[in-house]
């Protein structure tokens, strides 16, 4: 729920009006716009199609769209989690997965913070993907040997 209101929440960012809206305010002392959601350009230009997010500037409505329905997503991934096992287990994996949920969202964030566009990360952005691709990938490795572990020292009950 967390996730999903700081999502929400980077909305607030989209209405902030830009220095150039701010110049055309003391200019004629009138705003017609306030904020963009497009970071570098101003709004308008072509988009991805389906979404309309820029594929030449950074967009944080991508930020916003992943933020505001982590929700959704991490309910699904605990639904689809196998019912077999310790319900510990799958907490454990499930914090895994709201963990890594968080950090893309933030990868994003500053992603579209920088004027990057989602389709075209800079090397940094790159790098940032791949470190959050394999802290998850320890993070669910250290879970999948726990399961392990958990099996080979549990009790069989028979009934």
């Amino acid at each position: 729920m967390t996730i999903t209101i700081v999502g929400a929440s980077t909305g607030g960012l989209m209405v902030v009006p830009t220095a150039a809206q701010l110049a055309e305010t003391r200019a004629t002392h009138h705003m017609t716009v306030a904020g963009a959601h497009t970071v570098g350009a101003p709004d308008g230009e072509p988009g991805i199609p389906g979404t309309g997010w820029s594929r030449q500037h950074g967009d944080i409505r991508v930020p916003h769209f992943v933020g505001l329905h982590a929700l959704q997503a991490l309910a699904l991934f605990a639904v689809l989690l196998p019912r077999r096992g310790a319900d510990a287990r799958r907490v454990r994996v499930t914090l895994i997965a709201a963990g890594s949920y968080t950090a893309l969202f933030a990868v994003l964030l500053v992603q579209a913070l920088r004027g990057e566009p989602v389709i075209a990360p800079s090397t940094s952005t790159v790098v940032l993907l791949g470190a959050w691709a394999l802290v998850t990938a320890i993070a669910v490795a250290v879970a999948a040997a726990s399961r392990a572990a958990d099996a080979r020292t549990s009790p069989i009950v028979l009934g």
